[in-house]
C-alpha cells in the first residue's frame, strides 16, 4: 500500500499528495461498505462489454479478465482519440442530489467522512441509510478530479440506493445537483465490477483523471453467503459532459 501511494505521488507531483490520504482512507472505506443481504432479488452485474474505457481524457485503459471472468484494469501505452473538451471545471460546492434515469435513482446527497477508525464512513441506520453519501476528502462534483459518492447496494429492509447500479451502461447519464444550484450532467464511459476488495482498481477510481473533472459512483457486490458479507466491488466512471447554470441565480 505504501509503495502504491509513493508510486502515485511520484509520478503525478504535488497535487496527487493531496489525495493520498482521500486513497488509504477511501480503500479501508470500500472494505467497510458490508451490509448483510435479506432480499432474494438479486443485484445486476455489470457485464465484461459494459467495462468501457476508464480514463477518457489519457491513455486507454483495457479491461483484462481475471480468472473469476471478472474485468481488471492495466494501463495501456496505445494512444486514443481524444473526447471532446469537457466544461471549464466549477469551484467547490457540495451535491445536494443525484439522480441516475437508466436506474430510477432519485437521491438526496449527504456527505460523509471518516470512521473514528481512519475508514470512510458509510450511511447509517436511521433516515440517511438508503441515501447516496458524498465522501468529502473528494472534491465536489464537477471541481477536476474524481468526485467519489458511494451508496448501499441493500440493508436489512431491502434494497438500497445503488442496488441497480450494476444495470448502468456506458453513454448513460448521471445529473448532480449542487447547493450552488448548478446542475451538471455525467455521461458515463465505464462500468466494472470487482470480485474482492483486493482487486479494488484504487489508482483508478481516486488517482486518475486529477486534471478533469469526473465521477466515481461505487456499491457492494459478489455476496458471500459463507460469511454473510459483500465482498466486492461494483464502481461506475463517468466524465462531466454539461453544466446546467441555475435560472435566477
Amino acid at each position: 500500500m505504501h509503495r502504491l501511494l509513493q508510486a502515485i505521488a511520484d509520478r503525478s507531483g504535488r497535487r496527487s499528495v493531496l489525495y493520498l490520504l482521500a486513497l488509504a482512507v477511501a480503500l479501508g472505506g470500500v472494505v467497510a461498505i458490508v451490509v448483510a443481504a435479506n432480499s432474494q432479488e438479486s443485484a445486476p452485474t455489470p457485464p465484461a462489454s459494459a467495462a468501457g474505457t476508464i480514463n477518457v481524457n489519457g491513455p486507454t485503459i483495457q479491461p483484462t479478465t481475471s480468472s473469476t471472468g471478472s474485468p481488471r484494469t492495466t494501463g495501456s501505452a496505445k494512444p486514443r482519440q481524444q473526447a471532446p473538451a469537457a466544461p471549464a471545471p466549477l469551484a467547490a460546492s457540495v451535491p445536494t442530489t443525484i439522480d441516475i434515469p437508466a436506474i430510477n435513482v432519485h437521491s438526496a446527497v449527504i456527505s460523509i467522512g471518516q470512521d473514528a477508525n481512519g475508514t470512510l464512513a458509510v450511511p447509517q441506520p436511521g433516515p440517511d441509510l438508503n441515501k447516496a453519501a458524498w465522501y468529502n476528502g473528494s472534491v465536489t462534483p464537477g471541481q477536476d478530479g474524481p468526485s467519489v459518492i458511494e451508496g448501499h447496494i441493500d440493508s436489512v429492509y431491502g434494497p438500497s440506493v445503488f442496488f441497480q447500479l450494476g444495470a448502468i451502461r456506458p453513454g448513460n447519464t448521471i445529473g448532480i445537483t449542487r447547493a450552488d444550484h448548478s446542475r451538471m450532467t455525467f455521461t458515463v464511459n465505464a462500468v466494472r465490477a470487482y470480485p474482492s476488495h483486493a482487486a479494488f482498481p484504487t489508482t483508478e477510481v481516486y488517482g486518475a483523471d486529477l486534471g478533469h473533472p469526473t465521477l466515481r459512483l461505487i456499491t457492494c457486490s459478489n455476496f458471500d453467503e459463507s460469511t454473510g458479507h459483500y465482498v466486492g466491488n461494483t464502481v461506475v466512471f463517468a466524465h462531466l459532459t454539461a453544466i446546467h447554470a441555475p435560472s435566477g441565480h
